[in-house]
């Protein structure tokens, strides 16, 4: 069990790891999505998460139009090319898939990064809106190496009788 702490919080976790590749991000909410009994049927796996993503998104015209803003705004012009890119297996998850996982599934998605050794952690991103706030999904950010950025996904499994500390 590794234990995180901050400034004014302390959390319990045990880490879920995954391969190290591509997959980590929808393998690990795959994870949690199961460990919280939020989809109860099919596959969890990396790849059906993925799918179901992907699937999700270019099916439904105002986030197909959301996304086509957002792609013009970082210079991609074809919104398909996108999602093609995205159905691909060597094809890391982004911010914009996080964001449909958490419309999709209906959870709010919790990054923790700089996860070290020592249990230090920073709190991140909340990937999701207000009516999620009871949905939660928390994943870690790694690196393999100190010297390698951040890329690898786990899902954080809160420990039995977690408690949170706050400061007085």
């Amino acid at each position: 069990m590794l234990t995180f702490s901050a400034d004014s919080e302390k959390f319990r976790y045990t880490v879920q790891d995954f391969p190290y590749d591509e997959q980590s991000a929808f393998a690990a909410i795959g994870h949690q999505l199961q460990l919280n009994k939020y989809k109860s049927e099919g596959d969890v796996s990396g790849a059906a998460i993925r799918h179901e993503i992907v699937d999700f998104m270019s099916k439904r015209k105002s986030l197909k139009d959301y996304i086509s803003e957002q792609l013009e705004e970082g210079g991609m012009d074809n919104v398909q090319k996108y999602f093609d890119h995205m159905a691909k297996d060597s094809t890391p998850a982004d911010v914009t898939s996080l964001f449909v996982a958490s419309l999709l599934y209906k959870v709010r998605i919790t990054i923790y990064y700089n996860i070290s050794t020592e249990g230090n952690f920073r709190r991140g991103v909340d990937v999701g809106s207000w009516y999620t706030r009871n949905r939660g999904v928390h994943l870690g950010l790694v690196s393999r190496t100190e010297d390698e950025p951040a890329t690898h996904f786990v899902s954080l499994v809160p420990s039995a009788g977690m408690i949170r500390h706050r400061a007085k």
